[in-house]
């Protein structure tokens, strides 16, 4: 039996025979299980580093989203699901010049982010239980470049960054629709950044299955068949795909 022991991790590898192994291949043996142990701290840290920017995200998201905006359990839920969207995307090797080990690990961030400029709409418009005029609508979707500047307020010595840049696309776009009847600019197709088109899906949903004060909340059931309906007018029909695969792996 070689044991190894380190970064708080217990690793133990067993053979039957005793003269099986030199001497060199026990020390290779024991260097190998070290590492082992080194890359499962790793992995640990990463996750500990992971849950904690989310938190972060979602606190200060929290704070400007008092009105209108999703509750912390529902961002929690975008961040997880968009994060997972994408590992799925990833596997499928979709999207290899855009996804990469890093898009995976940020965009549960930068999602935490796409409301933000919700705290510039009046509240009272959230409070309503018939329709909206054509003015308190267009109020609304001002969200979307007020959140923008927003976040050049608030974080500007950091553009030119990655995550900054992804942010700033998921804030903008994440109501864009991919036949280009979305808003604010009616972009398309793959001019939507792919961040937002992640996003953008699952925001939808999250938001459907959760009440709001002039609405009850929609089914699970409802939810995915708007999104199946939509796959090519509103959604991206390769994200619609791994997002279901997603959901039902978790089913």
């Amino acid at each position: 039996t070689f044991f190894a022991s380190a970064f708080r991790i217990d690793l133990a590898l067993f053979t039957r025979d005793r003269t099986a192994l030199a001497n060199a291949d026990r020390v290779l043996l024991e260097l190998f299980l070290h590492k082992v142990a080194q890359a499962l701290d790793n992995h640990r840290t990463f996750s500990e580093i992971l849950n904690e920017r989310d938190s972060m995200v979602r606190s200060f998201a929290d704070q400007n989203e008092q009105w209108g905006g999703h509750e912390s359990q529902e961002l929690e839920a975008i961040q997880r699901l968009s994060r997972e969207t994408a590992a799925r995307l990833q596997q499928r090797l979709a999207f290899p010049d855009e996804i990469d080990d890093w898009f995976v690990f940020s965009i549960g961030t930068a999602s935490g982010f796409h409301d933000l400029g919700m705290q510039a709409v009046p509240h009272q418009l959230f409070e309503k239980t018939g329709g909206l005029s054509d003015e308190e609508l267009a109020s609304i979707r001002l969200h979307a470049r007020q959140g923008k500047e927003l976040l050049k307020t608030r974080m500007g010595s950091l553009a030119g960054g990655r995550l900054y840049a992804m942010s700033e696309n998921v804030i903008a776009q994440h109501h864009e629709r991919y036949d280009g009847s979305g808003y604010p600019a009616q972009l398309s197709g793959d001019g939507i950044a792919l961040a937002a088109r992640i996003v953008g899906l699952i925001d939808t949903f999250v938001a459907m299955t959760a009440a709001r004060p002039y609405r009850a909340a929609s089914s699970v059931e409802d939810a995915l068949a708007h999104i199946r309906s939509s796959s090519g007018s509103q959604f991206d029909p390769r994200v619609v795909d791994a997002f279901l695969d997603v959901l039902a792996d978790q089913a």
